[in-house]
């Protein structure tokens, strides 16, 4: 890498190039004269002025010209961009007497190997190699302490290496001093290790490779040299320590942004005592009896961390951006700020837009990287829900300095799974639910508790749909955490609202019920136990789960024997298994990050490996939890009197650390007569055909599912709702074939022989053969397929994959002709609750002021078959890399689903076409246009009255600007 000089005289660089390369000659020669002999070092008076002296210390500079460039004969040639990283900061140092003196500690890479120099005792170096950016804009034509995008007169010298040795040190008289040399006791800077400084976007910057040491070779000292160094190198040195004392002031500024994030971001302390007063919320009275405990808890395998959050903080962002703008509540929002998280966010997210990042076929430490950068989206994000929220639901109560709301659900690490917060109270706790889905919500959720006698209200109303779970020790155990419970509360929330629910510690009024435990085997009860909870041995051969729609047996190995839907009143072929895939032992033909080869058909995992099968039934919840050596399986039923009851939950747990090719994954098995065919979704917006061919190999009849897939055919329907992407096959169809049977009578079997009779036929009968649909879940691969990863895939983290199975009637003969499938409006529904969970806020606050907040003006502002894809605020364009500001410019972006018509189902909801203003008031629009999908062209103005025509199957962009 090379210096990128910027001049106004082209001929002064070219000049100053063939001096650099006739000097490199000069020197080369003399050390092969010398043989090396001489390593000393010598300091040369450069004679600048007679008031200021620079003494010139070694330092190697290549810098690489084209032959290009110098025929060219222009004043203007362009770089891209560089990044800014890993710069050295200057250090000042107090030198002895009234003198003071600046020290660098210069670091550059040579021949790999660099000895560090100490040449005076006042210079201190800093330890490791680095890499530098410089500017080398001329002092004279532009101040280089100030960032420029401008890209003009910048010269790229390239290819020809030329260097330059020169020492260089700055050092001021008794009676002269200059901003850049004068020390400063009050503002000194400590020695400190390399930093990683944030990156720097500007045009005028150089990248320069320096070390710590120096090569010690004399110098000739002729006037042209003089010229070189004073007029080129000593203005660039100075621009260079200029750039990067601004670059370390950019730096503290966002480590304090760091910190002020991290205070953010840690929890409440531990204990929190209502009855004390909090930071900047002197006007609150709290509860002095009432003490709240919370604590970080591993949650189980039914929970799992938010798929799509930051499209839950966009939208609770812009409204409450929205109601600032309207000045009727007098508390300061910080809007500037948690924009500039939200824009990180974005930025975050964009990242994931790369194909390595979508198939995860990266090494090891990018996917780290990928996982830190999401694992700041998901806190930032939290960070903007619970002040947006805090902001509209205490208005003019609401203080920056105070934490109102706390959420529940908290990431410690990007490698570990998301933890559920355990809440401890005296009298009671408050909690805030958040839909951030168009549609009416009733769920169920899930709190943990320090006591079981408990009861739950809303806007003062008993909450009778309630359940009391034990609380296991981890994810996959089965010992039961004493003094810890998991409350289950059915909620029943409108879209786009905030709805509050109290638990109540009192045991005068009816408790929630507890959920009853069984066991297949005497051996997996926990002995020597103290609980409330009962728990019982099964005797039977078989043990049943049921709700309203649903009932399902199973064997006491925990197979599913039978499933029966009580609506169809039939009895549906479907149970669920484990499979496993390896890979060919060949060296240039296996399976990798990149290929999948298999080494045959799937292997089934037998149950009889089971560590314990474990059953819980309550009035909400019944399940049926399997735990494998290789995996945790998990089948849930609930009894919500809402659409979950129509579904079948799997979900399931890996963590594939065994030193061994294995690919994991869930087979389905079903009756439904697909014929070869089955549906798989392209990025959760449309369905496509897909085909089972007999002439591919198994890896070629696999395809991706990034949120659902079903399969058909005249009667039936079966949708898999997947709450992660993965790949998914239909390798075994289901059809009807035609068997014979040889049939005989048997007259006499004394002595074991068998006579047949003259009645031996062969019967034709019909045989149904089982549709398999199978949906992968894990790989651990030890090798490479060399396809360009280098390694293999061995950085395999514990896992949660979640399913919904939904059942659904036919009632018109499937078309086997159309290339696109359409879900139900059922089924689109119950995707988008999978792929936007409900969000619980802890209140830390004892007094509330809205039992339910609606964000919309209109309470159902979206007919059945829309969807907001996103409410997103615009940035303001001010060019600010460090602090961001929002904009009175919102992008609203509609989708509308394209679907099967099931009137039972779409008789509960109405398709009024909504207008502008069922999402903000009149007064609050100032303009609005209907813009392409990226808001870069412009289709058409509209009022406030127009109606969201939205075409099916499509997405829609809306421009509004609202009113200050």
């Amino acid at each position: 890498m090379g210096f990128v000089f910027e001049t106004d005289n082209f001929q002064g660089c070219s000049t100053a190039a063939d001096l650099l390369t006739q000097k490199q000659q000069e020197d080369n020669e003399s050390d092969y004269e010398r043989g090396k002999e001489n390593e000393s070092s010598q300091d040369i008076n450069l004679n600048v002025s007679e008031e200021k002296r620079y003494f010139a210390q070694e330092r190697t500079i290549s810098i690489d010209v084209t032959t290009s460039d110098i025929n060219e004969c222009s004043h203007r040639h362009t770089v891209s961009n560089l990044n800014m990283k890993n710069v050295t900061t200057p250090i000042r140092v107090k030198g002895g007497g009234d003198r003071g003196r600046i020290a660098k500690g210069w670091q550059r890479t040579r021949n790999g190997h660099c000895p560090t120099s100490n040449d005076d005792a006042h210079t201190i170096n800093t330890a490791s190699t680095t890499t530098a950016f410089t500017s080398c804009t001329d002092p004279k034509a532009m101040p280089l302490s100030s960032p420029t995008t401008d890209s003009n007169l910048i010269l790229a010298l390239k290819n020809t290496k030329i260097k330059f040795y020169f020492k260089y040190q700055l050092q001021g008289g008794d009676d002269t001093s200059s901003p850049d040399t004068q020390p400063d006791e009050d503002n000194f800077i400590k020695l400190i290790e390399p930093i990683k400084m944030p990156t720097f976007n500007g045009s005028r910057l150089a990248r320069v490779v320096t070390t710590d040491s120096t090569i010690n070779r004399s110098m000739d000292k002729d006037s042209c040299s003089q010229s070189m160094e004073q007029n080129y190198f000593m203005p660039l040195l100075i621009g260079q320590e200029r750039l990067e004392m601004k670059m370390e002031s950019l730096y503290n500024n966002q480590m304090k942004i760091q910190k002020r994030f991290k205070q953010k971001t840690s929890m409440i302390s531990q204990f929190v005592k209502l009855g004390e007063q909090m930071p900047g919320s002197n006007e609150w009275d709290y509860d002095a009896e009432n003490l709240l405990t919370i604590e970080d808890v591993q949650h189980d395998e039914d929970d799992k961390g938010d798929a799509v959050i930051q499209e839950a903080a966009e939208v609770l962002f812009s409204i409450a951006h929205a109601t600032d703008l309207q000045g009727k509540i007098f508390s300061y929002f910080p809007k500037d700020d948690l924009f500039t998280k939200l824009i990180i966010s974005r930025r975050n997210l964009g990242i994931f837009q790369h194909h390595d990042a979508i198939t995860g076929t990266a090494r090891e430490h990018v996917v780290n990287d990928y996982g830190e950068k999401l694992l700041a989206v998901i806190v930032l994000s939290q960070i903007i829900m619970q002040q947006s929220a805090a902001y509209l639901l205490f208005q003019d109560r609401y203080s920056i300095k105070s934490q109102f709301l706390v959420s529940n659900q908290e990431f410690q690490t990007f490698e570990s799974l998301a933890i559920r917060k355990f809440v401890s109270f005296h009298k009671h706790h408050m909690i805030y639910i958040y839909n951030p889905t168009d549609q009416r919500r009733l769920e169920i959720i899930k709190i943990l508790l320090h006591k079981y006698q408990v009861h739950v209200t809303s806007d003062n109303q008993t909450i009778t749909d309630c359940q009391i779970d034990p609380k296991w020790s981890h994810r996959r155990s089965n010992i039961i955490n004493e003094n810890q419970f998991e409350l289950l509360i059915q909620i029943d929330i409108e879209p786009y609202s905030l709805k509050e629910y109290t638990i109540h510690a009192d045991a005068t009024k009816k408790s929630c019920p507890l959920s009853k435990i069984q066991y297949v085997d005497e051996k997996q009860i926990q002995t020597n136990l103290s609980t409330p909870f009962k728990i019982e041995l099964i005797d039977a051969k078989t043990f049943e789960i049921d709700n309203r729609v649903f009932s399902i047996i199973f064997s006491k190995n925990g197979a599913i024997l039978n499933v029966q839907h009580k609506k169809f009143d039939e009895k549906l072929h479907f149970h669920a298994d484990l499979i496993s895939y390896g890979t060919l032992r060949e060296s240039d033909h296996h399976s990798g990050a990149y290929l999948f080869i298999p080494d045959g058909e799937a292997r089934f995992i037998p149950m009889s490996d089971c560590d314990f099968i474990r059953i819980q039934q309550g009035p909400l919840v019944s399940r049926v939890v399997i735990n494998h050596k290789l995996y945790g399986l998990q089948y849930k039923l609930t009894n919500t009197i809402g659409s979950n009851d129509n579904l079948i939950h799997i979900s399931t747990i890996t963590h594939l650390d065994m030193n061994k090719d294995t690919e994991l994954a869930l087979r389905l098995s079903t009756g439904i007569k697909n014929e070869r065919e089955f549906f798989t979704d392209l990025n959760g917006f449309q369905m496509i055909r897909r085909k089972t061919y007999d002439k591919l190999p198994l890896q070629g009849n696999v395809y991706p599912m990034p949120t659902m897939a079903y399969i058909e055919d005249d009667y039936m329907r079966l949708n898999i709702l997947a709450g992660q992407p993965s790949g998914t096959a239909c390798l075994k169809t289901g059809k009807n074939s035609t068997g014979y049977i040889f049939v005989f009578e048997v007259i006499d079997s004394s002595f074991a022989k068998v006579t047949f009779s003259s009645r031996q036929a062969f019967l034709q009968i019909k045989v149904n053969e089982h549709c398999v649909v199978d949906v992968f879940l894990d790989r651990r691969l030890t090798r490479d397929d060399g396809r360009g990863l280098g390694q293999g895939i061995l950085d395999n983290r514990e896992v949660i994959s979640t399913f919904k199975i939904l059942f659904e009637s036919r009632h018109k003969i499937a078309d086997r002709t159309a290339q696109t499938g359409y879900p139900t409006l059922l089924a689109h529904h119950l995707s988008i609750e999978l792929l936007y969970p409900l969000h619980i806020f802890n209140l830390l606050a004892s007094k509330i002021f809205f039992n339910e907040l609606k964000l919309f003006p209109k309470p159902l502002p979206f007919p059945s078959d829309y969807h907001l894809v996103n409410l997103r605020t615009l940035s303001s364009n001010n060019y600010n890399t460090v602090q961001h500001r929002p904009s009175k410019d919102i992008a609203l972006i509609l989708r509308r689903f394209a679907y099967n018509c099931d009137e039972n189902y779409d008789k509960l909801f109405h398709f009024e076409q909504p207008i502008f203003e069922y999402f903000f008031q009149v007064n609050q629009i100032e303009a609005i246009e209907q813009t392409s999908l990226s808001l870069r062209y412009r289709k058409q103005k509209l009022n406030s009255t127009a109606k969201l025509d939205v075409p099916f199957a499509e997405i829609v962009t809306y421009k509004l600007r609202l009113t200050e």
